[in-house]
């Protein structure tokens, strides 16, 4: 069975697995471009109506097509700016692939950190909510004095 990331049953590389991971290393605060995203970018840039979402989705699907039409696979080349061997077994795709994964990577760690950061803050807002309205304005007011406090002694 394939897996869901595009690789072939060997674990091989296909075109799925090779535009997944640069819609991987597209995204932006976590979140990764969608089909019609791309799509939409892809026909503004060829001034008509050069590929459609649909097919974007089926190119993304494990399974999809090994010999797609090539004008496709060059507007999405040339959107994510890589060359069109980089969808080819090779030499090309191996080192454009594994800087791809090191980005993911990288933003894959970045979004932990921040999720780890912001947790004491998602504990103060769950804790809040569950406070009468009277307790939550007399709550607000000790973190405004807080606030003030800090910036007193430089730390805000």
């Amino acid at each position: 069975m394939p897996q869901q990331d595009g690789a072939g049953p060997n674990g091989d590389w296909t075109i799925a697995r090779a535009l997944n991971l640069l819609f991987a290393a597209a995204a932006r605060d976590g979140k990764e471009p969608t089909n019609r995203e791309v799509a939409d970018r892809i026909n503004e840039l060829a001034q008509r109506q050069a590929i459609s979402h649909e097919t974007i989705r089926k190119l993304r699907l494990p399974g999809s097509p090994s010999k797609p039409a090539i004008d496709k696979v060059e507007l999405l080349a040339d959107l994510f700016r890589v060359p069109l061997d980089y969808f080819r077994n090779g030499k090309v795709h191996e080192e454009i692939a594994k800087e791809l994964a090191v980005v993911v990577e990288r933003m894959r760690r970045k979004a932990e950190q921040e999720e780890r950061a912001d947790e004491p803050v998602q504990i103060l807002a769950r804790t809040a909510h569950g406070l009468s309205p009277e307790a939550q304005q007399r709550a607000l007011q000790f973190v405004r004095k807080l606030q003030e406090v800090e910036k007193m002694e430089g730390g805000g």
